[in-house]
């Protein structure tokens, strides 16, 4: 199977983009300022990768340098959007994934609750304590909050604080299960 190339819009003779979600510089010569000439061979462009997972190269022009998404360049390249769709979503989620068969032009919405996002969020909001109970052990006692924000107002302590001190498992602050709150609030 072969790579199609198609020159980057807006760097057009600068920069090529394959369906493959490759990007290559093309072979350039540039004059200076004293009169000789510089050449630049082709060369393809290195790749960072966001926090969030996407795959970025740097591209100049005039000087100015930017940083474009891979998966942006190769729709604009190789995917009609005769509807102005805003974004670009990876068919089998797999953000480094920039092939122009596995990209397609999307809304917001379709794209934040496409494939198995809402199962993913579900499952780490179960695993995090998705209620938040927020159990504070006191001298007196022990005090039950619906959230860390009413234990917050209640005893002065910062959210963060709160937090912090529920995650490295301080006796003085939990996270209590729904499922034991809702048992307790029963007896109650």
């Amino acid at each position: 199977m072969s790579e199609d190339w198609k020159p980057v819009k807006g760097y057009e003779g600068l920069y090529e983009v394959s369906d493959t979600g490759r990007v290559r510089s093309l072979p350039r010569t540039i004059i200076r300022k004293n009169g000789r000439p510089i050449h630049f061979p082709a060369k393809e462009m290195s790749e960072r990768m966001t926090r969030g997972g996407y795959i970025q190269v740097k591209l100049s022009k005039g000087g100015k340098s930017s940083t474009r998404f891979v998966h942006r360049l190769v729709a604009d390249a190789f995917i009609s959007n005769p509807r102005k769709l805003p974004q670009v979503n990876h068919k089998n989620e797999v953000k480094t994934d920039n092939r122009a068969v596995n990209l397609e032009w999307c809304d917001n919405a379709y794209n934040h609750n496409y494939g198995t996002i809402n199962e993913r969020t579900s499952a780490t909001r179960a695993r995090m304590g998705d209620s938040r109970i927020i159990v504070h052990a006191e001298s007196n006692g022990v005090k039950i909050y619906r959230t860390a924000k009413a234990a917050s107002d209640d005893t002065g302590v910062s959210l963060y604080h709160i937090f912090n001190a529920c995650y490295s498992e301080d006796p003085e602050w939990n996270f209590l299960d729904t499922a034991i709150y809702k048992a307790v609030s029963a007896w109650t």
